[in-house]
């Protein structure tokens, strides 16, 4: 009996395929995968987009949230490749309490795939909790026994009142009217400001949740000012990596063999890199939780390469390999270099990774 036993609990060699995790765990395997948004089979006609929409449901918008509370909203992650072309172009858009819930650069893809989803010169509304007035409200600040972020976290001192602040309810990034309008310019919007109830939409006023009384809350008007193209550029080719299999909408589950191991993205034409809006080199590092500075981007061209280290800890999404246009500035060493190839590097050997194409945004000739 225990030589049988000794045989039956024996450790059995596995090999991990994602595709087990993916039919054991869904939850935890969507952290490294990703599956395209799509499209109700009916759309509401103007067409008009309420991103982030919780409960907030409104009539007249195509409301979408990564988790519908019922049958009027459409499931979708802001972090998932959107469709490209729309079908039509959205006339405006809506979102209160929704990017702050992203980082930086999570933020810029957000905005450039919206960019491509609204018609010229159409508005995307944006409400949000303001840095600046966050940074007033905890200046000074007392622990005294009425006050919110005391009486809720116990927090004592000014500096831990704007951290809590910073983070509340899942902030990652928040803004003030220079950095929200010098995202929004990366993006191809302009921000105008304007007050939480009233917008230079008239179909877009009167839609808030929160005013400026009482509240962090600031709004802008983003308009859209300057198309972006938007690319899925599937791999060229892969060094040092061994495919395992391929799971979902064709996401390659890899082992890295060596140092080296890299995926090399070839654009379809040279780019300069000052025209590049936002780049993520989609896939995620499912062996690594520890480093920070795991991977990196490479930007290739006539002129060399240049690098740029991905920090780990400022992404949402594990397969978010975001690059914004100072970053690829940086790397290239100038921003009238021409890029060719963009390469991630994913990890270390005998690290297990997915791997999915490159979005690369670029800017489209501004008008006139």
């Amino acid at each position: 009996m225990t030589d049988f036993l000794s045989r039956l609990f024996a450790a059995r060699p596995r090999r991990l395929l994602l595709s087990q995790l993916l039919a054991a765990e869904p939850g935890l395997a969507s952290a490294f995968a990703w599956k395209a948004n799509r499209l109700p089979e009916e759309l509401p006609d103007p067409l008009w987009l309420h991103l982030g929409c919780g409960e907030n449901v409104l009539d007249g918008f195509l409301n979408l949230d990564f988790l519908p509370h019922d049958a009027r909203v459409a499931e979708w992650d802001l972090l998932d490749p959107w469709p490209a072309p729309w079908p039509r172009p959205a006339s405006g858009a809506f979102s209160e309490d929704t990017l702050e819930h992203f980082f930086l650069a999570e933020q810029l893809y957000i905005l450039c795939e919206l960019n491509g989803a609204l018609a010229p010169g159409a508005v995307a509304r944006t409400l949000m909790p303001s840095f600046a007035r966050l940074l007033e409200y905890c200046r000074g600040f007392s622990p005294r026994p009425e006050e919110f972020l005391h009486a809720t976290f116990g927090v004592e001192t000014e500096a831990d009142a704007v951290n809590a602040g910073m983070r509340f309810s899942g902030h990652r990034w928040l803004h003030d009217d220079a950095s929200l309008a010098h995202l929004a310019r990366l993006a191809g919007f302009e921000a105008v400001k304007t007050t939480c109830t009233q917008s230079t939409v008239p179909f877009l006023s009167n839609r808030n949740l929160r005013a400026e009384e009482g509240s962090a809350a600031f709004a802008h008007d983003l308009v859209k000012r300057r198309g972006l193209a938007r690319s899925s550029i599937e791999p060229a080719r892969l060094e040092g990596i061994e495919v395992l299999e391929t799971v979902g909408e064709a996401i390659a589950f890899a082992k890295l063999r060596d140092a080296a191991s890299c995926i090399v993205y070839r654009l379809p034409r040279a780019v300069r890199a000052d025209g590049i809006a936002c780049v993520n080199a989609r896939g995620a590092n499912l062996s690594s939780f520890r480093e920070h500075s795991l991977k990196r981007l490479v930007f290739r061209g006539a002129w060399g390469e240049g690098a740029w280290a991905l920090d780990e800890t400022l992404k949402s999404k594990a397969c978010m390999n975001l690059a914004m246009p100072a970053a690829v500035a940086l790397a290239c060493g100038g921003a009238d270099r021409l890029v060719e190839e963009i390469v991630l590097e994913p990890g270390r050997p005998g690290d297990r990774v997915t791997i999915g194409p490159l979005e690369l945004f670029a800017y489209e000739p501004a008008p006139g």
